[in-house]
């Protein structure tokens, strides 16, 4: 119990944790702080793309190996079935238009990034060994959540229109060059085809000599 203790406090009083609470703190007294959008759309490409390379570059040590493939399979698997119970719980108890719902599972089904890096963190305070592909997986889990919420806000708004092949290919597109996916991915393929390398080269504005073995 002291352990635990111990733990949540070092997690909640990590700069992460406490700069989030200032910003709550901030809207609660009305403060005229704000961040520039076009500091907040840098440092969220900087972030999606150091993740995914990150991803990558773990993944090209790791090698495709049979833990590797069921991992990635369980991803995926999850990314896509976690939408689909969320959906369905939300339209038939919460009784919430197919839109909405869709935008709800869509975080279901798709891994937040704070919340990864917040996880990881924690882990790596306690001393807890992780796979350094776990971060690719996270990027993984955006493609198939985000599909498959749009598949189902498309498919009831257009369920008795006989678009239903149509409406699929054009969430697959949506899917593919949505600039997040497109660029969490595209990372991801970088890391991998310049593993150790590419983490030596980059360093340290991508990643940390350190973080790839």
């Amino acid at each position: 119990m002291a352990d635990l203790l111990a733990n949540a406090a070092t997690n909640l009083t990590s700069p992460m944790i406490l700069f989030f609470v200032l910003g709550i703190i901030g809207a609660l007294v009305k403060s005229d702080l704000l961040i520039p959008e076009s500091i907040t759309k840098a440092l969220s490409i900087y972030l999606m793309m150091a993740i995914g390379f990150k991803g990558g570059a773990e993944l090209s040590v790791t090698g495709i190996t049979a833990a590797t493939v069921s991992a990635v399979g369980a991803t995926l698997a999850l990314g896509l079935v976690i939408p689909i119970v969320a959906f369905g719980l939300l339209r038939k108890l919460g009784r919430l238009d197919p839109t909405n719902a869709g935008a709800i599972a869509a975080h279901y089904g798709s891994c937040s990034v704070v919340t990864f890096v917040t996880a990881a963190t924690f882990l790596e305070r306690a001393g807890v060994p992780f796979d350094g592909f776990m971060v690719g997986l996270m990027a993984l889990m955006e493609s198939p959540g985000i599909f498959m919420s749009l598949l189902l806000v498309r498919w009831s708004l257009h369920e008795n229109s006989g678009e239903g092949k149509h409406v699929l290919r054009e969430i697959a597109k949506e899917t593919l060059v949505n600039p997040s996916i497109f660029l969490l991915l595209g990372s991801i393929l970088v890391g991998y085809a310049t593993g150790h390398r590419g983490a030596e080269l980059t360093a340290p504005y991508l990643i940390r000599r350190d973080q790839v073995s």
